[in-house]
């Protein structure tokens, strides 16, 4: 019973690998041939057969791959598994579980800064956006601050009269005031003189007065013709204004023609004729007509097409 029990320990135990392999090279199969059939690489196959088992990630995915390598050799499961279970790399490690807690806390503290991050932005914009306001209601304050003093100048400059009327209302003044004194000094000399001078002199002081008195009113007149504003100039019964170059042609009421042929632009035509008047415009987009100092309107004239109007 010792001799039996000593021959057991001391037989070799056979490696998975090892058995693998041998089956392998017994059915002439080529490594190759077996990772094609069990759609893994010719490196996993290798590794199995040399029972290097560290580069498997997961113990679970190299007992599967010797299962079904041992299958396609025709190896009973028990067996190649009695050989595996002396291996450390492929026993069964139970894997550890990773916590979700750190992910949602990260989560959080990510969703903590964003928030932090999105309100520091929404304060930058509203900030901006009350500063853009007050900078825009400084500067139209100062544009009404600018503007109101330029007015009131303009107001008041054209409230005061023009230099000419003041001088001709000081010359005036000045010939009634000279006028006035040269005759109250003339009058009061004649009244001295007349109680020592004779009869001659005293004859002599009305000629002086009446000289004074002429003079003193063609002044007046002289100044007062020069405030006289001229009266403007009466319009005629029909102009016509060309703004471009139109054909056309003007006729009067008894159909006697004044007016044909192109005219340019920047010419003025003037028609002061009693009665109605009959136009003939090439280019009406081209004139402007006023008739009885009343414009004509001949925005109903499509352009660039004969206009033919009959005034009034």
């Amino acid at each position: 019973m010792t001799n039996e029990e000593t021959s057991a320990v001391d037989t070799p135990q056979i490696q998975a690998g090892t058995l693998l392999q041998a089956k392998r090279q017994e059915l002439g199969w080529s490594q190759q041939q077996v990772a094609e059939r069990l759609c893994l690489k010719v490196s996993v196959i290798k590794n199995i057969e040399n029972n290097d088992f560290s580069q498997q990630q997961v113990a679970t995915f190299t007992r599967g791959y010797i299962r079904n390598y041992a299958k396609l050799m025709g190896i009973p499961e028990s067996e190649i598994l009695g050989a595996l279970d002396g291996h450390d790399s492929t026993q069964y490690k139970e894997q550890e579980m990773h916590s979700f807690s750190k992910k949602t806390n990260k989560e959080k503290h990510d969703s903590r800064i964003m928030l932090i991050t999105w309100g520091i932005l929404i304060a930058i914009v509203g900030i901006s956006v009350l500063w853009w306001f007050n900078e825009r209601d400084n500067s139209e304050l100062e544009m009404v601050q600018e503007t109101t003093p330029t007015s009131e100048v303009v107001e008041i400059a054209e409230t005061l009269p023009t230099i000419e009327e003041v001088v001709t209302i000081d010359s005036q003044e000045a010939v009634v005031e000279a006028t006035s004194n040269n005759e109250t000094a003339a009058l009061d000399a004649g009244v001295e003189e007349s109680t020592a001078l004779d009869n001659e002199t005293v004859s002599e002081t009305p000629a002086v007065v009446d000289e004074l008195l002429d003079e003193a009113v063609n002044a007046s007149e002289d100044d007062t013709q020069e405030v006289v504003i001229s009266e403007p100039q009466a319009l005629p019964r029909l102009r016509i204004t060309l703004d471009g170059d139109c054909w056309l042609q003007v006729k009067d009421a008894t159909g006697k023609t004044l007016a044909i042929g192109t005219k340019t632009a920047g010419e003025v035509l003037d028609f002061d004729q009693e009665g109605s008047y009959s136009l003939i415009l090439g280019a009406p987009q081209n004139v402007s007509i006023t008739f009885a100092s009343e414009p004509v309107d001949l925005s109903g004239y499509t352009a660039g097409k004969v206009a033919r109007i009959t005034l009034p």
